[in-house]
């Protein structure tokens, strides 16, 4: 998971905090519409196609959220040394 989000991380990395934030949830949305009108396991019943479309969304929506942009990071004070 972590090699996914940094490469999202990189790919959507803005100057500006506000355009990182509006791409990143525009991938995330392209990513979960994808995955939820793809056909999958035609021999599996709905509920459960439902349920690993909507688990496997959540996965996303989580490692979308956990990017973050540099200016919402708290500023490191160096050490005394």
């Amino acid at each position: 998971m972590e090699i996914v989000r940094f490469l999202l991380g990189e790919y959507a990395s803005r100057p500006d905090a506000i355009d990182m934030r509006t791409l990143l949830g525009s991938i995330e949305a392209q990513l979960v519409d994808n995955l939820m009108s793809r056909p999958m396991w035609d021999t599996a019943n709905e509920a459960d196609r439902i349920y690993v479309k909507e688990t496997a969304s959540r996965y996303i929506s989580g490692i979308v959220a956990s990017i973050r942009h540099p200016s919402d990071l708290p500023a490191t004070k160096p050490s005394a040394v």
